[in-house]
């Protein structure tokens, strides 16, 4: 329906009508896929083809009668959902999940999973019939839904002793809330039977929902690498998503009385992004609509942190990977003195000033604390240095300010041997192996691009983005940004830690990092954040 309507459009775009606010928005998201002349064709192609004598009638004739003279908007979209709703909701690629149905939110049926592969796309609504309810109520409900694991069932390349890579696309979009979009790291040496925890900065959603919040989830193997249209194309996704939800969200009285056009609002915009996934690469695994009604919304709010498991099934049943979502706040994190074991029975598995791994060494971090200091080895777990004093073990410090406590460090980029060290508004450049400073200044003068910011006056952590590169992640207070050392500039920020760091968000993280280091051994896109007596390991990409 929806597919028709991006096509009826496309051919009013191309005899040059004014286009209704849907139009515009469907081929917008068309336009970010395709070549805005590839798209008119299509547009004409089907305006050729519906207005044939004797044409089969593969569109709903209120489509296919419809002059191209004659725009079609959000109402008709609404009609139309209306008198086919019972006729979509019969499909067997669309379904109900009853969460507080015995078992609810626990899988899918057999019959669902193998429909979904037979169509390629799947729609669901998810909903609550112990949370009625809620419908009662009109003040908005915040929500936040994660991706949390994957668990393969079924692996393309299990019979050649090959592994899957795997990533996701996500979108949502809230009525009287709000659109998001993203596309998760790529997971390799994905097997059969293995289970893969998801990092924590993936999110679908997070913010606030009236009556419904609708979803779409992409699984994609990345054999031929990330289409560079799959970004554009979630951008439109979650705009219609976002669309679709105000229209549901705009009918008159209680959701739960329009079971039937949730699910097929639901099923429309999952068939409209099966054709645009259609246009994109090869490597495309299976995807779902997901829709929560407000009931849902209610029950999962009541109990934080319950997850729920949805299939995506390819064509054929080659792959299959059943991803877990979690609603509700970020887990706690951990604490130090659990997950840093070597450091219990000492001062420091609480407020760790500053990080740094060890120049030229794999797997040992320097951690400070007031005015002393460990050498920490993480791949035994225990220190190997210390604790000591910062004027015992640094003696090129002793003398200066230094040696009272460290605000912040990392490495310096191309450096085997030497570090930045941060104190209040000045930083040494320290030399480990001849135990000297090599410089020291005031942050304003000696990193130029921070002169402007408030960053010139002291930063509370800091981390290396990535081995070899000359960029490193600077905190202050609730803020970060991101800045090259070789070229003495800001190249993303200041902004918010909740911004950048999504994670984070409604964690006592996002009011500010205590202490920050890129992760040692061999993890290249994760960083060490410590606060208080709890730390993260956090992924970066």
């Amino acid at each position: 329906m929806l597919y028709a309507a991006m096509l009826h459009a496309a051919a009013r775009l191309d005899a040059g009508g004014e286009l209704t606010e849907l139009e515009a928005s469907l081929v917008g998201t068309m336009t970010q896929v395709l070549p805005e002349e590839e798209a008119r064709e299509l547009g004409r192609v089907y305006e050729e083809e519906t207005s044939a004598p004797g044409a089969p009638q593969l569109f709903p004739d209120s489509l296919t009668r419809r002059p191209v003279t004659k725009g079609y908007t959000s109402e008709d979209l609404m009609a139309d959902l209306a008198a086919f709703q019972d006729e979509i909701a019969a499909q067997p690629n669309v379904n109900i999940i009853d969460l507080d149905a015995p078992e609810g939110g626990e899988g899918d049926s057999d019959a669902f999973v193998q429909a979904m592969s037979d169509y390629g796309y799947g729609a669901t609504l998810v909903t609550a019939s112990g949370h009625q309810d809620a419908w009662e109520s009109r003040s908005l409900i915040p929500f936040r839904l994660v991706p949390s694991k994957m668990y393969c069932v079924n692996e393309d390349n299990h019979e050649i002793s090959g592994s899957d890579e795997i990533y996701w696309a996500l979108a949502a979009g809230a009525d009287g809330g709000e659109k998001k979009s993203s596309v998760t790291r790529t997971y390799g040496d994905v097997d059969r039977g293995e289970t893969h925890i998801l990092d924590m900065d993936h999110i679908l959603y997070d913010g606030p929902v009236d009556k419904v919040l609708a979803c779409n989830i992409e699984c994609w193997e990345a054999d031929e690498g990330v289409s560079d249209q799959l970004v554009p194309s979630l951008t439109g996704i979650s705009n219609r998503l976002k669309g679709l939800a105000d229209d549901l969200g705009n009918l008159p009285g209680k959701g739960n009385q329009y079971t039937s056009m949730y699910m097929a609002g639901a099923s429309a915009i999952a068939d409209l992004i099966a054709s645009i996934i259609g246009w994109l690469a090869d490597d495309f695994v299976a995807e779902r609509t997901i829709e929560f009604d407000r009931a849902a919304m209610a029950a999962l709010e009541a109990a934080p942190g319950r997850e729920m498991s949805l299939d995506f099934t390819q064509q054929g049943g080659k792959i299959r990977q059943r991803l877990t979502l979690r609603a509700g706040p970020p887990l706690p994190a951990p604490k130090i003195s659990n997950g840093w074991p070597g450091l219990r029975g000492t001062a420091f598995t609480t407020d760790i000033g500053a990080a740094c791994p060890r120049p030229g060494h794999s797997s040992d971090l320097y951690l400070f604390k007031g005015d002393s200091y460990v050498r920490y080895a993480l791949n035994a777990e225990r220190i190997t240095s210390g604790p000591a004093t910062i004027s015992n073990g640094w003696p090129g410090l002793r003398g200066t300010p230094f040696t009272t406590g460290i605000d912040a460090a990392c490495l310096r980029p191309g450096s085997s041997t030497e570090l930045y060290l941060f104190k209040g508004d000045s930083y040494v450049r320290y030399d480990t192996a001849g135990e000297r400073i090599v410089h020291r200044n005031t942050i304003a003068a000696g990193w130029p691009g921070l002169s402007a910011s408030t960053f010139k006056n002291g930063i509370h952590a800091a981390a290396n983005v990535l081995p070899g590169r000359s960029d490193v992640w600077l905190f202050r207070g609730n803020m970060y940004l991101r800045y090259d050392i070789a070229t003495e500039r800001i190249t993303s920020g200041p902004h918010l830690i909740s911004h950048g760091f999504a994670g984070l968000k409604s964690t006592p993280f996002e009011a500010g990092i205590d202490a920050g280091a890129s992760v040692v051994p061999g993890n290249a896109h994760a960083v060490w954040l410590f606060k208080g007596d709890a730390y993260y390991r956090y992924p970066v990409w």
